[in-house]
């Protein structure tokens, strides 16, 4: 080997070492493989633009959820906050921002539609662009009970066929009206 290649060959040994201490395992699991530096090199630049891509996907993804966020049939305020919660923690964490105005309104127009009496009744009490969602939780699972009454009423006139029979509208045909007694 000549002095000319020796000196090539260390300073490229000492180029992948610096390469290989720098990155981490799921990485170099990619790169291990590379002859030279430059080759290394040229990998990890690809799977940084692919992660950069990757990041984009999951801010993209973020906002599509906070967009399409809604409650559950049934869901308890507890349950519908804690999940909402997460995606806001989500967010932050990505540093996304969104205003407090468009949290707390999807917030309240996302609840089931039993909440809406009490929806209305925070958003005529409170200023919707400067409190948080957070205290509109404290002040709507106040009315949970309120709120599981209803749910049960609702459940029990569509589970009881009387009550159906009585809620039903009379037809206008008279074929499916019942018949008249004459009183004769």
């Amino acid at each position: 080997m000549t002095p000319e290649n020796k000196e090539h060959f260390l300073s490229e040994k000492e180029e992948i070492f610096l390469l290989l201490t720098g990155i981490g395992d799921e990485i170099y699991s990619t790169v291990d493989a590379c002859h030279t530096a430059n080759e290394m090199w040229i990998a990890i630049e690809r799977l940084q633009q692919g992660e950069s891509l990757n990041v984009q996907d999951v801010k993209t993804n973020l906002f599509w959820e906070f967009g399409k966020f809604t409650s559950r049939d049934g869901e308890s305020m507890e349950s519908y906050y804690s999940r909402f919660y997460k995606l806001m923690n989500e967010l932050t964490r990505n540093n996304l921002e969104v205003t407090i105005m468009q949290v707390n309104v999807q917030f309240l127009q996302q609840l089931q539609p039993e909440w809406s009496r009490f929806v209305t009744l925070v958003k005529q009490s409170e200023k919707i662009d400067t409190i948080s969602y957070h205290r509109l939780f404290d002040i709507l699972k106040q009315f949970q009970k309120e709120v599981n009454d209803i749910r049960a009423e609702r459940i029990a006139k569509s589970a009881n066929p009387l009550a159906l029979l009585a809620a039903a509208q009379p037809y206008s045909d008279n074929y499916y009206q019942a018949p008249k007694h004459s009183n004769n």
